[in-house]
């Protein structure tokens, strides 16, 4: 059995504004391979690989992710500067894709104790790159749920589109909660579910009616 990831179909149906870069954003779950599929429906193609003269990417974006509780970023922030020091938080962001063509995944720690190396933003340690693609305007990439501090399946997550390092047409506090993708039966699986719907027909027939059956069956064998 498969799981297929509709991701046009999956895409939140959340209110945006008028002036947002995108139209809907999903986090869809493989229960059965243990990984969240990320989605964002773009209204025109980002340009992610370009910098503009301060260094800062042309086009990014930036996905908070909290396995316990809503409002990601909030957390995050806190978790970040001290205040909620026990939270568990994962940072993904594509201000990286112009040096090295893949996002970064990087787990917040808190400032005031942690003293190794930061990534994108300074909010806590590189994890993980990420490979993404576009099929149309729909930008997505997939990541195990290990890496999102997840076990269950259920977590929440706060979007952030930028434009320029977010000093223009920023759109922060776009919050959602992952959703579990629909389960879609292979074609041999089809035909087995058939097969044994059939044999417990066969089984719950009145005795006469199975040896008409097969009796009507021999008739047609034989010559």
């Amino acid at each position: 059995m498969r799981f297929f990831v509709a991701l046009l179909a999956a895409t939140a149906a959340l209110p945006t504004l008028a002036a947002d870069p995108f139209s809907g954003y999903s986090a869809v779950v493989d229960p059965l391979a243990q990984t969240a599929t990320f989605s964002i429906e773009y209204v025109t193609l980002p340009d992610l690989g370009s910098t503009v003269p301060t260094g800062q990417p042309v086009d990014s974006f930036v996905f908070w992710v909290d396995p316990d509780a809503p409002v990601a970023l909030d957390r995050a922030q806190s978790h970040n500067n001290g205040t909620l020091p026990d939270s568990r938080q994962t940072f993904i962001a594509s201000d990286t894709v112009p040096l090295t063509g893949q996002l970064q995944a990087s787990w917040v720690q808190d400032d005031t104790t942690y003293t190794g190396p930061t990534g994108v933003g300074g909010w806590g340690s590189v994890q993980s790159y990420l490979d993404y693609g576009f099929v149309g305007n729909v930008l997505s990439f997939t990541v195990p749920l290990s890496l999102l501090q997840d076990t269950d399946g259920t977590f929440y997550y706060t979007l952030a589109v930028l434009h320029e390092g977010g000093t223009v047409g920023d759109t922060f506090g776009h919050n959602g909660v992952s959703v579990m993708a629909s389960a879609v039966p292979e074609p041999e699986t089809l035909w087995l579910m058939l097969a044994g719907l059939a044999g417990i027909g066969w089984y719950c027939m009145p005795p006469l009616m199975r040896l008409r059956s097969s009796k009507r069956r021999l008739l047609c064998i034989c010559p």
